[in-house]
């Protein structure tokens, strides 16, 4: 009887082990990951509708699109190898090769679209231009910001405000707030960038 008990410890000591390392290695193979990040333009505002498509180690190919934000997910995808390539009309197509997942590593893509300066004249729908505020290279929040006019609204407290307006063509800009000198400018939207740096000096 002590003669057959130790033989069961043994064989129970030398199989635990083999199946540990079976079962992590089963993990591992079934683990899948969540894929996601922000588009920016050059300036670091986020990008809306750019297609971002993945490749796959087995040839396939998702496909999705940022949104209002610049933010894209992708859900559940194997352990494995992939290309990415970011494009939109009127900005340089970015691919990100060989990037590979495994467990347990979480993958973030932020990527920068550089503008391509050969596309000519674009815009989007709806057009966007993003108004960043500082004084003294300090963000300035709750300054006033008006498009030929029109109250736009006010600055978030990174002083940044982003305007929709519906067609293109050359918008006055001007942005207040008390305590600072105010500041005006002509922006050609369409043709030019979609994103303008406001330096106000205080009073």
């Amino acid at each position: 009887m002590l003669r057959q008990t130790l033989r069961l410890l043994l064989l129970c000591t030398f199989l635990w082990p083999i199946q540990v390392r079976t079962l992590a290695n089963e993990r591992a193979d079934s683990c899948s990951f969540d894929i996601c990040g922000t588009v920016l333009d050059p300036m670091g505002w986020p990008l809306p509708t750019v297609l971002v498509s993945v490749h796959g180690p087995q040839q396939q190919e998702l496909q999705t699109r940022s949104d209002e934000n610049g933010h894209y997910h992708f859900n559940c995808l194997p352990a494995g190898t992939y290309d990415f390539v970011f494009s939109l009309q009127g900005f340089l197509t970015q691919v990100q090769q060989g990037v590979t997942f495994s467990y347990p590593r979480p993958v973030v893509l932020n990527p920068v679209m550089q503008v391509d300066s050969t596309a000519g004249d674009y815009f989007f729908e709806p057009l966007r231009l993003n108004v960043l505020v500082t004084s003294k290279k300090a963000p300035v929040a709750g300054a006033t910001v008006t498009a030929n006019g029109v109250n736009c609204g006010k600055t978030d407290q990174c002083g940044r405000l982003s305007l929709s307006l519906t067609e293109p063509g050359k918008y006055t800009i001007a942005v207040t707030k008390e305590g600072y000198g105010g500041s005006e400018e002509t922006v050609l939207l369409g043709t030019e960038s979609r994103s303008l740096a406001v330096v106000l000096d205080r009073k």
